[in-house]
């Protein structure tokens, strides 16, 4: 099993992956572990753009994991994540096949937790399938009551966020947000809501998008 370690940045989490297949993330509700997983989906983008990196919300895609599959070969996984998980058209379909069997997938799995025992039971089987046929990495996120199960199931040891202070959680949102903004230039409903909640963030965000 991995060693139990801390993490701070996204940078750090990004060298600890990269010697292991499988990576667990363990904490509580509320401490930024959605976050995390969406910046470093967006760092591993930028930093190694052949590859295809893939943030999953669990609890949005339970009707797919419903059916009993065993997933004995990695043709029978690659359906499962082309038509049904990803739902990809011909075009990326293709892209995906490639990077998946030359192991240029990344995996990001959010919120195991948030999803029925019979739901992640599947989820798991998915993960075991795919890292006893490929060398893909995959990253799973979930909160200390199933953290067992999920350790073993896996045979990894989750890894825990250091508590971040008042100064660190700021320059973390402030990047978040800069981030998003970025993504979302030409997005006119995002810059409405930002409107409405730029006294909330005490980041100006009006003033970013011409600058």
């Amino acid at each position: 099993k991995n060693s139990k370690i801390t993490f701070n940045n996204t940078s750090e989490l990004i060298n600890e992956f990269k010697s292991n297949k499988i990576f667990l993330l363990s904490d509580i509700s509320g401490e930024g572990k959605t976050s995390i997983f969406q910046q470093l989906a967006n760092n591993l983008k930028n930093a190694s753009p052949f590859k295809w990196v893939q943030f999953v919300d669990l609890k949005s895609h339970t009707s797919v994991f419903r059916r009993a599959l065993n997933f004995s070969s990695i043709d029978e996984v690659e359906r499962f994540l082309t038509d049904d998980l990803l739902k990809l058209d011909a075009g990326n379909r293709t892209v995906f096949m490639h990077t998946f069997r030359t192991n240029n997938t990344v995996l990001l799995y959010d919120e195991m937790s948030e999803i029925s025992h019979v739901h992640g039971d599947f989820v798991l089987n998915l993960i075991t399938a795919i890292s006893n046929l490929t060398d893909n990495f995959q990253l799973v996120s979930t909160r200390p009551p199933i953290v067992s199960k999920i350790e073993s199931k896996l045979s990894v040891s989750a890894h825990k966020m250091i508590e971040l202070n008042k100064v660190q959680r700021y320059k973390f949102l402030i990047g978040f947000i800069v981030q998003e903004i970025d993504a979302n230039k030409s997005n006119q409903a995002f810059w409405d809501y930002f409107e409405k909640t730029d006294n909330l963030t005490g980041f100006n965000v009006l003033n970013y998008k011409f600058n």
